[in-house]
């Protein structure tokens, strides 16, 4: 395993998975409180709800 670089922010990190989450729901409820606690975990939430 080879030691992690300091990301100084000019370029993305490839090695380090991505915390980035995008849920879709109809029940705005329902993804209000997902983004509420991932973000909470550290998680960045994408929050999309559609309805017919």
């Amino acid at each position: 395993m080879q030691p992690m670089q300091e990301n100084t922010g000019a370029t993305p990190m490839l090695d380090v998975p991505s915390r980035r989450v995008k849920a879709v729901d109809d029940e705005s409820d329902i993804t209000f409180t997902l983004k509420k606690e991932l973000e909470q975990s550290g998680f960045w939430l994408d929050v999309f709800n559609c309805r017919n």
